[in-house]
């Protein structure tokens, strides 16, 4: 079972392109349930952070977020495809 976070910043604006900026910070892990006592199996290395610039601060956070969401699924499925977890 796979869980994870996704924590939103608030907005603020870029002061070198006057764009929204929002930053989003994800932590995942990978429990392993196969037996009675779940045991965690791996953890996307450290919280990683993505950071969006957009015109608007709606589209900043909703690239922010999807942006965070696709690099944590690939490193986490890259980081279980090396243990050899199926």
């Amino acid at each position: 079972m796979a869980l994870g976070t996704l924590d939103l910043g608030l907005a603020d604006k870029d002061p070198t392109t006057g764009m929204a900026r929002v930053a989003v910070t994800v932590n995942a892990r990978v429990l392993d349930l196969t037996k009675p006592d779940p045991r965690h199996h791996h953890r996307v290395g450290g919280p990683s952070a993505v950071r969006r610039r957009r015109p608007d601060q709606t589209e900043a956070r909703t690239n922010a977020l999807k942006l965070a969401a696709n690099n944590a699924a690939r490193e986490l499925t890259s980081q279980l495809t090396n243990l050899g977890v199926k």
